[in-house]
């Protein structure tokens, strides 16, 4: 790469150097910028790599004979945990940092042993990694916690006891209960595109259509974006069903599972089906696109497959609360979430499946989580 204003020729480009060992290809083993002005020295650093160890040395080139050498050390456990640390350029010990397996920050220790410690909203059973982080603690001496990243209790004093903060997410800052609601984005028109006309919350599965219609929307000309979160409850293939005027898609973990997006001028059923390999939380999404000429209807309809046959009849789904249902009880289905606040899953709403005629049994259903 040339800069402009001055002769192509070496000291106008940035040029990168790269290993051609064939166990280590493709790393950068050093990087010169231009010269900042005609004649002046190039920066540059440096990397060297050791074959022995997991650790990089970077060398920042302060002039032709000063060069400033710091280290980072770094190590993968078989739970796919990164722990990070280092030296600086005057050799003094950088802070020991902790990741799990999605490389977000489990906690940092610096060379005084002082150590800030991060908690998040229940990833132990989400397909996906939230996020969220919910308590941060700390600093406080690295004895002060346990495995888990948490106070042990053994520090108790005003000079030890770990500093605590704690984020809570979803609820609603008049009364403190929680926001119940599927998060819903609406647009005015039938492609899910410009400015959104207005954000909303969903009921439930059993009728995904609004009504009335939130403001700034008109009867058959307007689309919608349904996020969440589905709890599978068991290992093996579920069917999924669409049931529709206009179009619609599903994506289950930002997998493609039903797809509809073509208009369908009157009810049709469209279906799909998702291997699940996980038992917990999965990320959903469902698109809705209104026909021209016809009501707009929508709903999401599912079972679990046992073999080559249907465990569950879809057909009879209802939203249920998972809190306090009773066989043979339907309470009022709600989820939890604010419709602005995207990307954030919040506490479970119980999708059951029953079959006609019989009543609910606990326990076997899906959760639905705003996202």
């Amino acid at each position: 790469m040339a800069s402009g204003g001055r002769s192509d020729g070496p000291e106008v480009r940035t040029e990168i150097v790269y290993e051609t060992t064939a166990t280590a290809a493709a790393r950068a083993t050093s990087i010169t910028l231009p010269a900042p002005t005609a004649g002046a020295s190039r920066p540059a650093h440096s990397y060297d790599y050791s074959s022995s160890s997991a650790q990089t040395t970077v060398k920042v080139k302060a002039s032709p004979t000063t060069e400033f050498t710091s280290t980072v050390t770094y190590a993968r456990d078989a739970g796919g945990g990164l722990a990070v640390g280092g030296t600086d350029a005057d050799g003094v010990a950088l802070p020991t940092a902790a990741y799990d397996a999605g490389d977000r920050l489990l906690s940092s220790t610096d060379a005084a042993g002082r150590r800030s410690t991060v908690a998040y909203d229940a990833d132990a059973v989400r397909a996906q990694p939230s996020g969220r982080a919910t308590d941060t603690y700390g600093p406080a001496p690295a004895a002060c916690f346990g495995t888990d990243n948490r106070p042990n209790g053994t520090c108790t004093s005003a000079s030890t006891t770990p500093a605590h903060s704690a984020t809570t997410y979803d609820t609603n800052p008049a009364g403190g209960g929680a926001v119940t609601g599927l998060a819903a984005t609406y647009w005015a028109n039938r492609d899910l595109s410009a400015g959104a006309a207005n954000h909303d919350l969903a009921a439930g599965a059993a009728t995904m259509v609004p009504a009335p219609l939130p403001g700034g929307l008109v009867a058959n000309n307007w689309s919608a974006r349904y996020t969440g979160e589905v709890t599978l409850a068991t290992t093996g293939t579920y069917s999924f069903a669409i049931v529709l005027t206009g179009q619609a898609r599903l994506f289950i973990d930002d997998r493609p599972v039903v797809e509809a997006w073509a208009d369908h001028p009157s009810a049709a059923t469209v279906t799909g089906t998702f291997a699940n390999a996980l038992v917990g939380r999965h990320r959903i999404r469902l698109d809705y696109a209104t026909h021209p000429s016809a009501p707009a209807q929508l709903a999401l309809r599912w079972a679990h497959r046992s073999g080559d046959r249907h465990a569950d009849d879809a057909s009879a789904a209802s939203c249920v609360h998972h809190d306090g249902a009773r066989p043979g009880q339907v309470p009022q289905g709600h989820h939890r979430g604010h419709p602005r606040d995207r990307g954030r899953p919040g506490p479970p709403v119980r999708l059951r499946r029953h079959r006609a005629g019989h009543p609910l049994l606990p326990g076997r259903g899906l959760d639905l989580h705003r996202l």
